[in-house]
């Protein structure tokens, strides 16, 4: 939690889910925030409450389960550069992953910084850089090999809770909606049998994205 969102001393989470209620309306709270994209005219942007932390109390007073949602949007974009970069990599041979992934440091007064390396042209990539030829592959994969993707709720381990929904972006009510819906199902592991409609996810790259908006 933020400092200014952090838990007091002494207080319980219900309590402080109470203390926040004015801004999250009841069931949960964040050090995070989302706002009214449509406030600021982005209706659909990649980078538009694409995902959210929150912490909310399970159906006995001592359950407190610690969870990160996502849209599907946002977990499609996920598998598509996770597929590319592992695509790419497998072109490499270990000594070309070695000069690919390695990189130094030199030392600054407040810290440390990547040193620039020149690019590595690599045949087996028509003359490109692992950097280009991995967008190539996004834009295939997403064109023509897009994978599916499911709602879900993953227990993660004690009280960590990863979930991904089906929604254009996240908003405070629709978090609240999926809180009833995990306990409902009784607080455990689900996963959809109907993948998420492809028209629900992303036609374009983040780059591509980031410039229509």
């Amino acid at each position: 939690m933020s400092d200014n969102k952090s838990k007091d001393e002494g207080i319980s989470l219900r309590e402080e889910i109470e203390r926040d209620s004015d801004i999250y309306g009841g069931l949960f709270t964040s050090d995070e925030d989302l706002y009214d994209p449509e406030e600021f005219g982005l209706v659909d942007p990649w980078y538009c409450n694409q995902s959210f932390d929150f912490v909310f109390v399970g159906k006995h007073p001592d359950e407190e389960w610690y969870a990160n949602i996502y849209t599907a949007k946002h977990e499609f974009w996920d598998k598509v550069y996770s597929l590319a970069f592992e695509q790419a990599t497998a072109l490499l041979s270990p000594e070309e992953r070695e000069k690919e992934f390695k990189f130094k440091f030199k030392q600054k007064v407040c810290g440390y910084i990547r040193v620039p390396k020149d690019p590595i042209y690599y045949p087996q990539f028509d003359g490109l850089t692992f950097a280009q030829y991995r967008e190539q592959l996004i834009r295939k994969i997403i064109t023509s090999e897009p994978p599916e993707i499911y709602e879900y709720f993953e227990l993660n381990g004690g009280s960590a809770l990863s979930i991904v929904i089906d929604a254009q972006y996240l908003t405070y009510s629709l978090i609240d909606k999926t809180i009833d819906r995990f306990l409902a199902l009784g607080q455990k592991s689900w996963k959809s049998e109907i993948p998420v409609a492809r028209e629900h996810l992303f036609v374009e790259t983040k780059f591509d994205a980031a410039l229509m908006t």
